[in-house]
């Protein structure tokens, strides 16, 4: 028979308590002078021995129940000899997911986790040791200690269920018995169940409980709103505990820091707000100060660097308001004739607007079918006299201009090409008008449209398409 605690069985020098007992309640008996009772004397001697009697069996009873409390503590089993015999093989696993950084009363539970088990383990043990991220077969604790103490924390984190497998896999188990010890805080992930014991293992498992914890996270930041030359950034806290003081999020830019705000948590959740010049290039550090896990305390937000866009505009007509409308150093703009125009400027562009272009030949609509399907912008104003467009990405072909006004009285602020342009709506607005229509289409994605539901700005695929002439006798 063999026993778990075998320590406990020095509780079993608790049996000389009741032994004493029995010492100290023996009676002396005392000769007293009697009249004659002769025929007492027999049953004072029946009574004496069944006394004794008694007492024995207390003394007994009582030793062989402290025995047994002592002997179930200990966890007495059986196992036989080829048991005995059997190489024994072992496998630790030690968590080192960023939830090991929380503090413990010897400071956080993975550096707390790392000493003692070094402190505890045998000098000549040969045993294998894994974690999130890394594994050290048949090693000593002189061989991993240095890589312990040094290692860093893992946003890999094994399931419990693959622990246990790859500990099956790292261990042959042929003819030796086989244990796996778990180091963890041992936290609730989700709705995942604790799995049963391995065939064949003996399971130890070894968890690390910290103080009061209370962590506060950055969840996510994100482009809330760009509107001119101010961007927006919004950044989602939470906290596992109702906080009474409000927490402060920096933002940093390339190494600077630009602003702070302070953030109430008290209901667990909220937000932060950070107003800065869309101009400037952002490549930020969102971090703030807490005491609980480190390792969400920090979040990166890039913009990028803002690049010129490049435009071409080719024209049969007074191209002046694109000049003003194209500038530096947001855009570099070329302004051609279509008579003059070089097919090699078309493959470098951006945008390319046709600004009343009269007619559309073959090699420039196969040109500008090559230029979007290679994802560039096409913006088309047509020319009231307008041929060969319907070449162009499958667009209608145009019908010859109707002298018809039309009042342009509906703007779908909803539509991705305006997003952020407004900030408010207008009641008494003056709705402008055009004089002749060259297109009139109601079945396009309608960013501008006129009294009659038909379209003025619409778009198909890359290409936005007015559909009569923008210029001032028309218009």
């Amino acid at each position: 028979m063999l026993f778990k605690n075998p320590s406990l069985l020095y509780g079993l020098f608790f049996l000389v308590i009741p032994i004493i007992i029995h010492l100290f309640q023996l009676r002396r008996f005392q000769k007293v002078a009697f009249t004659n009772v002769a025929f007492l004397k027999p049953l004072i001697t029946e009574t004496r021995k069944s006394n004794k009697l008694k007492k024995w069996l207390t003394l007994l009873a009582r030793m062989l129940a402290i025995a047994c409390i002592v002997i179930a503590f200990a966890q007495p089993f059986m196992t036989d000899s080829r048991t005995l015999k059997q190489e024994k093989q072992t496998a630790i696993y030690l968590d080192n997911s960023y939830s090991m950084q929380a503090a413990g009363s010897n400071g956080p539970l993975y550096t707390t986790a790392v000493n003692q088990l070094l402190e505890k383990l045998p000098v000549d043990k040969v045993f294998t040791l894994f974690t999130n991220d890394k594994v050290y077969a048949n090693t000593t604790k002189q061989q991993v200690a240095n890589d312990l103490l040094n290692a860093g924390y893992s946003n890999n984190e094994l399931t419990y269920t693959q622990v246990q497998l790859k500990a099956a896999s790292l261990l042959d188990g042929r003819n030796k018995s086989r244990e796996l010890i778990m180091i963890s805080d041992f936290q609730k992930r989700g709705k995942e169940i604790f799995p049963d014991t391995l065939t064949g293992f003996k399971r130890d498992l070894v968890q690390l409980i910290p103080e009061e914890f209370n962590n506060v996270s950055l969840d996510t930041a994100y482009v809330a709103n760009r509107t001119g030359n101010e961007l927006k950034i919004a950044v989602k806290l939470s906290a596992t505990a109702a906080l009474e003081q409000p927490v402060t999020v920096s933002l940093n830019n390339m190494g600077t820091l630009v602003a702070k705000t302070s953030v109430d948590l008290s209901s667990k959740k909220g937000e932060a707000i950070f107003e800065i010049n869309a101009k400037e290039p952002l490549k930020g550090e969102l971090f703030i100060e807490d005491s609980g896990l480190k390792f969400d305390n920090h979040i990166y937000i890039a913009t990028g660097d803002s690049s010129t866009i490049n435009v071409l505009s080719v024209s049969d007509a007074n191209a002046g308001f694109l000049n003003r409308i194209f500038t530096e150093p947001d855009f570099k703009h070329t302004s051609v004739q279509s008579r003059d125009l070089n097919f090699n400027l078309v493959k470098e562009q951006n945008l390319i607007v046709l600004n009343e272009v009269k007619n559309i030949t073959p090699s420039l609509a196969s040109e500008l079918n090559t230029f979007l399907k290679n994802g560039g912008y096409l913006a088309i104003i047509p020319h009231e006299d307008a041929t060969g467009y319907e070449a162009i990405n499958g667009l209608d072909k145009a019908v010859p201009a109707t002298n018809t006004e039309k009042k342009i009285t509906t703007i779908n602020t909803g539509h991705p090409l305006l997003v952020n342009v407004f900030s408010g709506q207008v009641d008494n607005f003056q709705y402008p008008t055009v004089s002749k229509t060259v297109w009139n289409t109601t079945g396009l994605s309608p960013v501008i449209k006129y009294q009659d539901g038909a379209s003025f700005l619409n778009k198909k695929g890359n290409v936005y398409v007015f559909t009569a002439p923008i210029n001032v006798e028309n218009s």
